[in-house]
């Protein structure tokens, strides 16, 4: 019998790693690192490039770790880029490049995870003054000493304190979580009066359309005025951990139960807590992501999705995930924020061993696969490009590897909304814009496959045809398998019996394979039997080291049957390293058909795929693996 094909296409599934490996859906994986599938493609993640530094009188003393990155919205609908650290807040300078202190003093003593609470309010009263345009901030902590507490910036050269007064004789002195709520400030888990007095239930609102300002006692946060501020606890014994918005209800999130906030019509109450259940779904201040129809939160129980009338596990293809995972020692230093850009949650989570977070689960909003990235960032948030931006702006080095359909992704206009993180030595950087990351390793491990599975039959797998997108520089790295049965993504694979280099190039009529050129005038180039003559016009691609001979029309004067020089002075450079191939025709970019020989037989088979290198894109678009039957399967 000749070898049948089947076609696997398109990618929907992702991770999978609850099920044994041929029991998963064909398109699954068991691990997919540093990449995620994208419109039914399996895509390797860009990189990042930094967008500034947090810095201190004026660059002398540098930031320390970044604890929120926010946008402060002004009168005139502009935004700005405010970074936070442990110790203050500093405003995106674009033309310097750099994040400046906005006060000169220190005016929080946050610690590692004393993470920003921030949210923009602006009175509906009022679109002319500015300063009712504020971004309010807590890290969580009470005042004490000028510092912590609550604080707001309204464009000014400094931010300002905010410990209004809620009767003749106390003051809101902090809170963890605010919001701009129905036309009112609203703070949730509360400390007021001093710092003992921390009220973990409490929902505390301002009057409406003006919060008013700290100071001497005004009513704005009155409580015994009807319409002004007031509070409602919830009647439980549980502690408020975060909140997020569906609609128009505040879906809060307890130590051991799930409620909403929802508005009345009533001035005196305008507000009202309903039970939603007493499941325990979050175990993080910044684990919470708000979708349009639910809020996913993360504890170490799960990822859970609530939509104000009940909460459901999100994470049945990893169920297991947060419990072998995540480090829950260091749950609450896991910080979750959707990419809006490109439809995609990211969580990052310190994983068993590590203090600190240092990958992202990452989960596609389209197909509900999810995948993990290896990265290091602190914190996510958004941030505008401040400047229209085109390809003149990013050097050569970060556009090598990039064709023509990808030169999009280098265009900014001045109202983009830019995925930001932020690193714990006071960096900030773009997301998905590569430049300043080390090296990228994607790798994936297929599902186990075999068409004859459920005939009791072995089967040989001849070969596997790959329709990606080519790329000058990108190779891939392609392992088979055969009868091994990992549990999950972490387990150790056996040896592979056949494993290959592949190249993403389209049909370029290669001539040969390179295997050194040296740095002199002319640049000779060595290729064992490379059957050119003098005269010969050819084309080098894939060489690592001396990246400048890539793409360049050389013309050829044969040496010998292994030498051959190309007219080119090469001293100047970079010195070769390995690859490349030599080829009659320039590059293109397009898709094309890849075919990776195996030849194993056995009851599963399965595929492993790596790629590694800075700025190195692959888009794998199907599989096409070929099979034919073979015998029973010995018992």
């Amino acid at each position: 019998m000749s070898y049948q094909a089947f076609l696997i296409a398109p990618f929907a599934t992702g991770l999978d790693t609850d099920l044994s490996p041929w029991l998963l859906p064909q398109d699954a994986f068991s691990s997919i690192v540093n990449g995620h599938i994208n419109h039914g493609v399996i895509e390797k993640r860009e990189g990042y490039s930094k967008l500034g530094d947090i810095t201190y009188d004026g660059g002398s003393t540098p930031g320390n770790r970044v604890m929120g990155l926010e946008r402060y919205i002004d009168s005139d609908n502009v935004k700005e880029v405010i970074a936070f650290d442990t110790k203050r807040a500093s405003a995106y300078n674009p033309t310097t490049m750099v994040f400046d202190a906005i006060d000169t003093a220190d005016i929080m003593t946050g610690g590692d995870t004393d993470y920003i609470w921030a949210d923009n309010w602006a009175s509906t009263a009022s679109s002319t003054d500015s300063t009712l345009y504020r971004l309010y901030f807590t890290n969580g902590k009470p005042l004490a000493s000028g510092k912590d507490g609550i604080r707001y910036y309204n464009g000014g050269s400094t931010t300002l304190p905010f410990n209004p007064t809620i009767n003749s004789m106390n003051t809101i002195l902090g809170c963890k979580l605010i919001f701009a709520f129905h036309d009112r400030l609203l703070l949730l888990h509360t400390i007021e009066g001093n710092s003992t007095n921390v009220y973990p239930q409490r929902a505390r609102w301002s009057q409406a359309q003006n919060p008013g300002t700290s100071g001497a006692f005004t009513d704005e946060w009155d409580d015994a005025v009807a319409g002004k501020g007031g509070y409602v606890d919830a009647p439980t014994g549980d502690h408020i951990i975060s909140a997020q918005f569906v609609q128009n209800r505040l879906i809060v999130f307890f130590t051991d139960s799930v409620w909403s906030l929802s508005p009345t019509a009533d001035p005196a109450l305008p507000f009202r807590w309903d039970k939603i259940n007493d499941f325990r779904s979050c175990d993080g201040k910044m684990t919470t992501a708000q979708f349009d129809r639910y809020v996913l939160a993360a504890g170490i129980r799960g990822i859970t999705a609530t939509d104000g009338v009940e909460t459901q596990r999100m994470d049945e293809r990893i169920e297991n995930f947060v419990d072998d995972t995540i480090n829950s020692g260091q749950f609450d230093k896991v910080f979750s924020k959707r990419d809006f850009g490109e439809r995609k949650l990211w969580m990052l989570y310190p994983s068993e061993n590590s203090d600190d977070a240092d990958a992202a689960l990452i989960y596609d909003e389209e197909s509900s696969a999810f995948s993990i990235y290896t990265i290091s960032m602190n914190v996510l948030g958004y941030g505008g490009a401040a400047q229209d931006s085109d390809l003149e702006d990013f050097g050569q080095d970060t556009l090598l590897d990039f064709g023509e359909a990808g030169l999009n992704d280098f265009y900014f206009d001045a109202g983009a909304e830019i995925f930001l993180g932020g690193d714990r030595s006071g960096q900030v950087f773009t997301l998905g814009l590569p430049g300043d990351e080390g090296n990228i390793n994607f790798e994936l491990m297929s599902a186990a496959w075999n068409p004859w599975m459920q005939e009791g039959k072995q089967s040989q797998m001849g070969y596997v045809d790959l329709y990606i997108d080519t790329n000058q520089y990108t190779k891939l790295e392609v392992s088979f398998f055969v009868n091994n049965d990992p549990s999950s993504y972490r387990t150790t694979y056996s040896d592979p019996y056949a494993s290959t280099t592949v190249n993403m190039l389209p049909n370029l009529l290669e001539r040969g394979t390179i295997s050194n050129i040296t740095q002199a005038n002319p640049g000779n180039v060595g290729s064992n039997n490379h059957g050119l003559t003098t005269g010969d016009k050819v084309f080098i691609y894939g060489v690592e080291g001396m990246l400048s001979i890539n793409d360049e029309e050389l013309t050829v004067t044969v040496v010998d049957d292994s030498n051959f020089t190309i007219g080119v002075d090469t001293s100047a450079y970079g010195a070769y390293t390995s690859g490349g191939v030599i080829t009659e025709r320039k590059f293109f970019s397009s898709k094309v058909w890849k075919r990776i020989y195996a030849g194993g037989t056995g009851y599963q088979h399965r595929m492993k795929i790596e790629s590694s290198g800075i700025t190195k894109p692959v888009r794998i678009h199907a599989f096409m693996p070929w099979f034919k039957p073979r015998g029973q399967r010995p018992i």
